[in-house]
This record gives C-alpha cells, sequence and structure tokens, in this order.
C-alpha cells in the first residue's frame, strides 16, 4: 500500500506544482544523486568525453515544447514503393560500407583460427553479409543483449577472438526491450556498452520515480506533462507511449532531458552514420485494430530506419521518409501541402517498439487487491486506446502497385503501433529476410520469457509459420527461411541451452527456388539466454536494478556468446560467417566447419517430450531471479503508473 500511497502523494505534488508559476532549474543527467549535483553544467561536464560531437549534435534549446511536431511544405514523392527495393539512402550507407565489412569480416575468420583462404572466400562482390537481430524482453533484453553486443564488438571491454562481428555487421535490428539497446547506441553515436554504462543508462532508479526524491520526481513529472502538453496543444493525438518514450529517453538518450528534440531520422547528421562506421539500424513495431488485444501471427510489421517509416508487407508494401513520419496522407497526398516534422522523437520510436501495456493487461489473471488497482489502470489506459502508439496514417486509402491484397489501413486515419513482439515473434528477424538487404547470417539474440523466464525458441517457431503459412500477408518476394523444429524440440534437444545454427546447407530450405535464384535463406545462428554464471531471467516489468545486478546480467551474456571465451566456438562461428559465401562459389566447407555444422546445426531431429523447461546456472543450482520478481515487477510497475494514467487523463 506504501507504493500506492506515494504515488499518489507524487502525483499530488504534482499538480501543486503545475499551479504554482514556473520557474526554469538546472537539469541534471539521471546518474547524478539529487544532492551531489555538479557545479558545472552538464554540457561542460560533457565537453572532457570523446563523445562531444553527439551530444552537440543532440543539444538544442531545452524547452519542453521542443518535442512538439511542427508543420513544414511537403517535398513531391512522399511515398515509396516497395517494389523499388531499398531506398537510395540506404543504398549508399551499404556501399560505403562494403569495404569496412570485409576487411573486418576477413580480420575476424582470421583470428578465430579458421584455416581457409579469407581472400578467396570473402570478396567485394560476393563476402558475406551479416545481420544482428536482438529480441524484446524489457531490462532484461536490454542487458542481455548488452552482454552479447559487447563480446562481439571489437571496443568490448575484453578483447578476444569473437570482437570484431559488430563490425563485421551489415544491419542491426531491435524490437521492445532489444530496441532500447539497438536505440540507444545509435543515438548516442553508436556508443560502446561500457561508455553507455558509466555514463547513460541508470538502473538503479526506475523510470517512474528517477530521482528518488519527491521534490525531484515532482519537476520530473512536470517536465513530462509540459512535453506532451505541447504535443497534444499541436494538434496531435497523444497516449501513454508519450509518456513511456519520454521516460525511457532519460535513461537511454544522452542528452538534456532525454533530448525532447532528438529525432531518430536525426541518426543520420551523426558522423558515424555518415562515414557507414557501423551497422544500418532498424527498430520495428507490430500494428494493431482499435478492436484488437491479441495480435495475431500475420500483423503488419512496420519498421523505423534513419530513412524512413513503413513496411514491406503486401497491402502496403511503401515507405514514407522518417522525417515527415506524422504527416497523414490520402492516397498519398498531403491535406494543404503540409508535412509533419518533429514526430519521429527518438524516445517515442522506441518507445513505439516497446508499448506493451496490453499485454501486461492480459498477463493479469491474479486475484486480490493488487491484481484489481492494476486491472482498473489497464482498463482504463486500454478503454480509451491510450494503450498503443498513434501515428497519422500515410497510406490511408493507398494501394500498393502489383498487389490484389487489401490495404489492412485504408479506412482508417491513424495506424495504431504496439511492441514489436506480441506477434510472439519476438526477435526481430523480419527485415532481414528481404532479398533487396540479401543478408546471409542472422545472429538471433534470444531473450524472450517462454518457460520460467527463459526462451525456448519460440520466436524462431513463429517466425518460420509465419513465412510457411501466412502467404497473404508476406512481402511480395520475401526470402525463404530455414526449417525450425517447434518448441518441445528445442527444449528436448538442448537446442536453447547453447548457440544453434540453422539453416546450415542453403539448399534445404522453405523456398527450394531461392536457391535456384540465388536468394539462399540466411544461416540463422540462434543465441539464447542461458545462466552461466547468474539468473538472468529478471521479468520484463522490472523497472529498476542495482549496479551490480546489472553487471552481472551483462557478464552472464557475455559468457553465453563466447561460451566462456571457446577458441573452438570462435571457430564455429567463423564457419558460419563464410558458409553463404562458400556455397555460392562451389568451394569445400573446410573440415574444421563440417565438425563445428555437426556440434551446433540442427540435423533435423524432432522430439514431442513436453519438458518443463528451468535451467540452474552452471556454477550451482540458484533460485530462478524472475520466479522472485515476475509478479512483484508486474504489480510495480501498473501501481507506479498512477500518475502516468492521471497525467494523460
Amino acid at each position: 500500500m506504501n507504493l500506492l500511497l506515494s504515488s499518489f502523494l507524487v502525483f499530488l505534488a504534482s499538480q501543486i506544482a503545475v499551479s504554482l508559476p514556473q520557474e526554469p532549474f538546472l537539469e541534471r543527467d539521471l546518474q547524478t544523486p539529487y544532492d551531489q549535483l555538479p557545479e558545472l553544467s552538464p554540457e561542460a561536464v560533457r565537453l572532457g568525453t570523446r563523445y562531444i560531437e553527439a551530444t552537440r549534435m543532440q543539444k538544442r534549446d531545452d524547452t519542453s515544447s521542443e518535442y512538439a511536431p511542427y508543420n513544414v511544405t511537403c517535398p513531391s514523392d512522399l511515398l515509396r514503393e516497395g517494389t523499388q527495393g531499398m531506398n537510395s539512402g540506404e543504398q549508399s550507407f551499404l556501399s560505403k560500407r562494403v569495404d569496412s565489412v570485409n576487411k573486418q569480416t576477413r580480420q575476424f575468420v582470421q583470428n578465430s583460427g579458421l584455416n581457409i583462404s579469407v581472400n578467396d572466400v570473402i570478396t567485394d562482390k560476393d563476402g558475406p553479409r551479416l545481420g544482428m537481430a536482438f529480441s524484446g524482453g524489457g531490462f532484461r533484453a536490454m542487458l542481455n543483449g548488452a552482454g552479447f553486443f559487447d563480446a562481439f564488438d571489437s571496443r568490448g571491454s575484453d578483447s578476444s577472438k569473437f570482437s570484431g562481428l559488430v563490425q563485421s555487421s551489415m544491419y542491426i535490428t531491435g524490437l521492445s526491450g532489444g530496441s532500447w539497446l539497438v536505440g540507444s547506441i545509435a543515438i548516442n553515436n553508436f556508443s560502446n556498452v561500457s561508455y553507455l554504462q558509466d555514463n547513460v543508462w541508470d538502473m538503479d532508479h526506475t523510470v517512474f520515480s528517477p530521482y528518488s526524491n519527491p521534490i525531484r520526481d515532482v519537476e520530473y513529472l512536470n517536465h513530462l506533462r509540459q512535453e506532451i502538453d505541447a504535443k497534444q496543444d499541436a494538434g496531435f493525438d497523444t497516449s501513454i507511449t508519450d509518456l513511456w518514450g519520454r521516460s525511457l529517453s532519460r535513461k537511454l538518450v544522452d542528452a538534456p532531458r532525454g533530448g525532447p528534440g532528438l529525432t531518430w531520422s536525426s541518426i543520420r547528421n551523426q558522423s558515424w552514420f555518415q562515414n557507414a562506421e557501423y551497422p544500418y539500424p532498424i527498430l520495428i513495431s507490430d500494428s494493431r485494430r482499435e478492436d484488437e488485444h491479441i495480435i495475431p501471427e500475420n500483423s503488419t510489421i512496420f519498421e523505423f530506419t534513419p530513412y524512413e517509416f513503413g513496411t514491406w508487407d503486401n497491402g502496403i508494401n511503401a515507405f514514407i521518409p522518417m522525417e515527415y513520419v506524422g504527416t497523414h496522407l490520402n492516397d498519398g497526398s498531403p491535406p494543404d501541402n503540409k508535412c509533419v516534422r518533429g514526430f519521429d522523437n527518438a524516445g517515442f520510436v522506441m518507445g513505439s517498439s516497446a508499448t506493451l501495456f496490453n499485454e501486461a493487461l492480459l498477463r493479469l489473471n491474479s486475484n486480490g487487491t493488487w491484481a484489481e488497482i492494476a486491472r482498473s489502470i489497464l482498463n482504463r489506459i486500454s478503454s480509451k486506446q491510450n494503450d498503443i502508439a498513434p501515428y497519422p496514417n500515410p497510406f490511408q486509402n493507398y494501394t500498393a502497385k502489383n498487389t490484389s491484397v487489401a490495404n489492412n489501413f485504408k479506412n482508417f486515419p491513424t495506424v495504431d503501433l504496439v511492441d514489436g513482439g506480441e506477434d510472439n515473434q519476438n526477435i526481430p528477424i523480419w527485415p532481414l529476410l528481404h532479398p533487396q538487404r540479401f543478408v546471409d547470417v542472422i545472429f538471433a539474440v534470444d531473450s524472450t520469457d517462454d518457460e520460467n523466464g527463459w526462451p525456448t525458441g519460440s520466436s524462431l517457431v513463429n517466425t518460420y509459420e509465419r513465412i510457411v503459412n501466412s502467404n497473404h500477408n508476406k512481402s511480395i518476394d520475401v526470402r525463404g527461411f530455414p526449417y525450425i523444429p517447434d518448441t518441445d524440440t528445442f527444449i528436448s534437444l538442448g537446442l536453447n541451452a547453447r548457440p544453434t545454427f540453422f539453416g546450415c546447407d542453403g539448399k534445404n530450405t522453405t523456398l527450394k527456388q531461392d536457391y535456384v535464384d540465388n536468394k539462399t535463406p540466411p544461416l540463422v545462428v540462434y543465441m539464447p539466454n542461458y545462466p552461466w554464471s547468474y539468473d538472468s531471467n529478471i521479468s520484463t516489468f522490472t523497472f529498476e536494478l542495482s549496479n551490480g545486478k546489472t553487471d552481472d546480467v551483462i557478464n552472464n551474456a557475455r559468457l553465453a556468446a563466447t561460451q566462456n571465451n571457446s577458441d573452438d566456438f570462435a571457430t564455429c562461428l567463423a564457419c558460419a560467417v563464410v558458409q553463404r559465401s562458400v556455397e555460392r562459389k562451389n568451394m569445400t566447407t573446410p573440415a574444421q566447419c563440417k565438425k563445428c555444422f555437426q556440434d551446433y546445426c540442427w540435423n533435423g531431429t524432432t522430439s514431442n517430450k513436453n519438458i518443463v523447461y528451468n535451467p540452474t546456472i552452471l556454477s550451482g543450482s540458484a533460485q530462478s531471479l524472475a520466479s522472485r520478481t515476475m509478479g512483484f515487477g508486474l504489480a510495480t510497475m501498473l501501481v507506479s503508473l498512477v500518475p502516468f494514467v492521471l497525467l494523460i487523463a
């Protein structure tokens, strides 16, 4: 009851604060305790860091009204057909990046100990193209993904044979908690994990009460209100996703107040992007109709890139420039030739990929006082359609060329988006499957809570089923996918207890013609969250974690990523990296790789055993952290939402 009372008092104080004359005050980074404010401004403190360029780019006039979108004159031809392939900006980025990717990949393969002629197998024309996909799962996914990312980053805390895979990758995708990782890295000048841990992320304090001080928390809530009111006063629908995104930004974005005027499209202005130094970032969200609470498997998947927002799925298969997201179009034309800028706030985009409040309502099946309070909160959000991210619809009355599939959003003024994993495809693989991107290898980092806070492979299973069964909603020429067994097989054979390769033979694909057309499906390196040294299965609804536990989760992920820094596994990852190039060149598979594929590739064996999955850490048994925190984490989140709900009432 103390939590509820505290939340109510915070809200009451915020109402008093709003009624008083507003005076500007010094904004601080969330990492600094309120009673230890530095004498220098945050901008001056950052002058000595190696990321000054990103901070300078992000810093604008620090007023809450910056969050409000604004109108500009429209360019011509706002919508681009997906049938045209990749947009010119993405093509230019990839072209700049090819030489660097090939150089880094050769270096990685050489360091791995694989005995192969890297100059023969990795060439400019058909060198391997890699993608990294980070699943959802709240801060569990963000931190587990951070450990995998750091293990594969040449700037990582530990130099090893695994470092350089990040630099060798062409794409990096994220959804929900994975979008917080990918988004925070990308928007902060593609910072490394150590920098973000030390200077940006603050896991010790919850997003709902970040200062642990009533006065500062009142000011925090008042700032949120100012920012959201400014957007609403500008004529745009707002929802709890706005509050969610603004709150997340203060943890994820290295800028005053989390950068209320910082947009996702502004990534293009950063030097790392202009020089194509790191992978191309993509976030995704699922669409949801107003009458839906459960998201279907064939829900339209929308993607956010630095250049565009849209979907490859049939019925739309079109994109609008990212900087003009928020513009409502009717059959491709804007009203009064007015377009919107500033709607693609970086925090709002990350929040859109992680709007899971309707899912929380579905998962709340317990009884009692806490459950009733939580259910009341969520029902209020849901009844007002505030549990989604509303985007003005640029695809209203639009029909993609060369398709007879109906546009699911033809009659709606908004596109309503929710958490990108609510269609149960919790690893953002979909953007990497299109021939235009030609990804050879996908490193699929899975932090899903399938059972007792651990993944059981369900995300891969559901993506496989979408490709095989949902023909009416697939992209026109989506590539095939490796065969994937059911979750019983994953658990019975331990495929979710260690890295597993799917699709080691490029000819063994769901679409046989793909191999003939040189469109072989990617080889998927499935990398599940597993307790090597720590029970990292924390609840999806955990929003604060001590720095020590944060380090434990990240360090556990490093061990899982490298299989305890195994030299043999480094060689096997190199085999996965070059396999499609070896096949395209009709080269003989190295003996080392044949052994690796025997050890790590799924061999087609299935099992129908129904086994409960609840692993214990390899260094000894321990109580599951998820079992200790799942219910409490959800209850804490929902009760903490009281002032948030009242703010948008």
